[in-house]
């Protein structure tokens, strides 16, 4: 085979299977172009690549590569707020690497868990993520990229589920194993995590530490949509320093550039911390107006993510200031009903908290004593 392909000009590979030798690599290439149109808006000319890549891929057999298109397919999706299309291009990627090593299942594996969490399927994302680690420990298949992908994944499923110590550990792990990491996405990604386990422990100049190594990654890598996240967390830092103004800066140009990029479902997600701080700054009417993008993700969703529950919670707290207490009531419930649903503990106790004492204030005892008994059996059953 080699001495045909020397007389042809070609490569043995190529002579044997027909797949041209440099196809990979420049199918990578256009990969890694469409991952930058994604962040940067360019949803058309980042779905023509993927879809082409898809089917160069197909054609010519390469499941790693069909995999990666079908990823970014979904991450296309999710930008726009079709999370249902964004699982099944998932779920497709997961069911082409079948044949593969769990190594090259798991980033289809974490941007799936990342889906389920926002819809609320907590407990269902925190199985998964911890099935693949622990495979990944049980065939000593122990790639740093690969790890740290999980552990950074499983902080925010602990914080969700009201486990701080879980989410440490987590954190620590990726940590440790940050400077054998390959892909700098990753990197920037752990590090926005972190800040989140530093922050509930009351670590602030390490959280923001971490926030300045996540920027500075994604400003690297040009990654528009990432370095809004960036700006967001900054703000959620803020907001619990108590640096209103400062967060509201940072929050308010996380959700304009979020809205410029087209990602809908980043701006409604973000949209109850952006209230949040409007309304403890005293700008009712400016808070409830910020709520608009997370009312426009419930109506373009087929399910309500946890952010849209959020932004039902904080709703009912505005009402309850304001003296509109038939509206507080309902959203305070529906906000409740969600937050059991989704097994969000924390957050359903958190809720009932409210919705009791305000039933508590209008003389309706009993009905307090059901909400407060409901947050009590969520929160019991968070770990």
């Amino acid at each position: 085979m080699r001495y045909f392909a020397e007389r042809l000009g070609m490569e043995a590979d190529e002579l044997l299977t027909g797949r041209p030798a440099q196809l990979a690599t420049d199918l990578g290439l256009r990969l890694a172009e469409a991952r930058h149109d994604v962040s940067s808006g360019d949803l058309p000319t980042a779905l023509d690549a993927y879809t082409d890549v898809l089917d160069t891929a197909t054609a010519h057999g390469l499941p790693r590569l069909q995999a990666r298109a079908l990823e970014g397919l979904a991450r296309c999706a999710e930008r726009a707020g079709n999370v249902g299309d964004a699982l099944k291009h998932l779920d497709e990627a997961l069911a082409r690497l079948e044949d593969e090593p769990i190594t090259e299942r798991v980033p289809a594996l974490v941007a799936k868990a990342r889906i389920q969490r926002n819809r609320g399927q907590i407990r269902e994302t925190a199985y998964m993520l911890e099935s693949a680690l622990e495979r990944l420990e049980r065939e000593s298949l122990l790639d740093p990229d690969t790890i740290v992908q999980l552990q950074y994944g499983l902080v925010a499923v602990y914080i969700d589920l009201g486990l701080p110590d879980r989410a440490a550990r987590a954190g620590d792990a990726a940590l440790c194993m940050a400077g054998q990491v390959a892909d700098p996405e990753h990197v920037g990604r752990m590090y926005i995590q972190l800040c989140r386990t530093y922050m509930l422990q009351g670590r602030w100049r390490d959280a923001e530490d971490s926030l300045d190594r996540a920027h500075q990654t994604f400003r690297q890598l040009d990654y528009a949509v990432e370095t809004a996240m960036c700006q967001w967390a900054r703000g959620y830092l803020l907001l619990g320093e108590d640096r209103l103004p400062e967060a509201e800066i940072q929050l308010r140009t996380a959700r304009d550039t979020m809205r410029a990029l087209g990602s809908w479902y980043y701006a409604g997600t973000l949209a109850s911390e952006l209230a949040t701080v409007l309304w403890r700054l005293g700008r009712n009417g400016e808070a409830l107006d910020a709520l608009e993008d997370a009312w426009r993700l419930e109506s373009e969703s087929r399910t309500l993510p946890l952010g849209v529950a959020d932004a039902y919670r904080l709703r009912g707290m505005i009402c309850l200031d304001t003296g509109d207490l038939a509206e507080a009531e309902t959203s305070l419930e529906r906000a409740l009903a969600f937050f059991i649903t989704a097994e969000a503990g924390p957050l359903a106790a958190k809720t009932a908290r409210v919705l009791g004492d305000m039933l508590i204030d209008q003389g309706r005892i009993d009905d307090a004593v059901k909400t407060y008994q409901s947050g009590l059996t969520a929160a019991a059953e968070r770990s």
